[in-house]
């Protein structure tokens, strides 16, 4: 077990992944993966007598988790974090990590590294628990969690987390309701303006009424009742369709 960390060792573990450029590929073109921070995680971790493992899921993406074995092996807890941040907006130096007004301030200091330095300073302190605690600093959670389902299939697959996105102490969900990805293809017939922009406004609502329709019967199905909405909200063709009357 680690020493609990001083509020500045923690803050240069925040800035140490900060500095790090992990820009998600699929997002923007060109962008860096999250190799790198995945490493540097493992790095700390590993010198804090974690268990280590780094899977690179993709070309230039990898997790980078860290176990912190208890004498009863099960349950596992995770403390999951997605490494990868957006593009840098308006921001000129994104990736040098600095202070301002007591806040780091740097690319991804907010969402959502802070969150993976404090689970990874935890982890490292912690002792005395009833199950395995993991840290999974995990890519890509914008374009198919290709992190999270990894972890998932692993041999480390939790059976519990706390995904320490920021939340602005707002109402926290205690579950969550599975996620869908949907495609579509359609073929466009070239129509004057005005036709032609009732027409895309039309085409546009039916679809997203099926898809809302069809994640509707999804959630019908679901077992858990943490998991069932209270009722299921109706389609915004029915709602555009109240409203009008």
């Amino acid at each position: 077990m680690s020493p609990v960390l001083t509020d500045a060792a923690l803050e240069d573990l925040a800035a140490s992944l900060v500095a790090v450029d992990s820009t998600n590929p699929s997002l923007i073109a060109g962008g860096a993966g999250e190799a790198a921070v995945a490493q540097v995680v493992a790095d700390w971790m590993r010198g804090h007598g974690l268990e280590v493992s780094v899977r690179e899921i993709e070309a230039g993406a990898a997790d980078g988790c860290g176990r912190r074995p208890q004498a009863r092996r099960r349950p596992f807890a995770a403390a999951r974090g997605s490494s990868h941040t957006v593009g840098p907006g308006a921001m000129a130096e994104p990736h040098p990590p600095r202070v301002h007004e007591g806040r780091l301030v740097g690319r991804g200091a907010y969402d959502i590294k802070g969150g993976i330095a404090a689970a990874m300073a935890a982890a490292a302190a912690v002792e005395g628990l009833r199950g395995d605690v993991i840290v999974a600093a995990v890519p890509d959670e914008e374009a198919g969690g290709i992190g999270t389902r990894a972890l998932l299939e692993s041999d480390w697959r939790p059976d519990a987390a706390v995904v320490t996105q920021p939340t602005d102490l707002a109402p926290i969900s205690r579950s969550t309701r599975s996620c869908a990805w949907d495609e579509c293809s359609s073929n466009w017939r070239a129509l004057p303006s005005i036709a032609g922009l009732t027409a895309t406004r039309a085409a546009r609502h039916q679809f997203a009424a099926r898809i809302h329709d069809r994640r509707r019967r999804r959630v019908l199905h679901v077992s858990k009742p943490l998991c069932r909405p209270k009722r299921v909200p109706d389609s915004p063709q029915r709602r555009r369709r109240a409203d009008a009357g």
